[in-house]
Formats: structure tokens, sequence, C-alpha cells
């Protein structure tokens, strides 16, 4: 069941771009596919202190206005070129953009 919902959010995705959006939808995926919690209530949590979304092709940084309590962003290896869509995530002390292509 899982990849052919994998299979369906690709396919999904692609109809809008060749890279994926940070939408609540990818987001879940990410961390059902990294063996999260099945049970939205756990992977939709307001309280997530870490995300790692490394090495997905995110073009933009989105959709995280709501993880007030997040401490730590891991967006290595992506395709990323502007660091916008943080202001409100201000409990940051770990914020990994490396390997992208922001002009600082």
């Amino acid at each position: 069941i899982l990849s052919r919902e994998k299979s369906r959010i690709q396919k999904e995705q692609m109809k809008f771009c060749q890279v994926p959006q940070m939408t609540a939808k990818f987001l879940r995926h990410c961390a059902l596919s990294d063996n999260g919690y099945e049970t939205p209530e756990l992977n939709d949590n307001r309280s997530l202190k870490a995300l790692w979304l490394e090495n997905n092709r995110i073009k933009v940084i989105e959709n995280i206005d709501h993880l007030k309590e997040m401490r730590c962003l891991y967006l290595k290896r992506n395709a990323l070129q502007c660091m916008r869509g943080l202001e409100h995530v201000t409990n940051l002390v770990c914020l990994d953009l490396s390997e992208n292509s922001i002009e600082f």
C-alpha cells in the first residue's frame, strides 16, 4: 500500500513541476518512507523538533510555518536557491542547507 501511495504522490508532483513541493502530503510521505508513524496525528504534530528532508530536489521551503517548536531542519542536497520560508520557524538551532544552490 505504501509503494502505491508513494507512486501516486510522485505522479501528482510531476504534473505540477519536476521537483517536489513541501506540501503537508509530501512531508507525511517523507515521514512514512523513513519508517515514520502511520498515525497522521503523530506525523502532523505541531511540536515536531527535527525534520530530515535531505536529497529530495526541494526547490522552495514552504508549509512549515506551523512547526514553531522545530529545532533542527536538514535540507542538505536539494535544489534550494534562497533561504525564504524560514521566517516563522524561530526556534531553529541547527539548519543544514549545504550542497544547495543558495547564493549569499
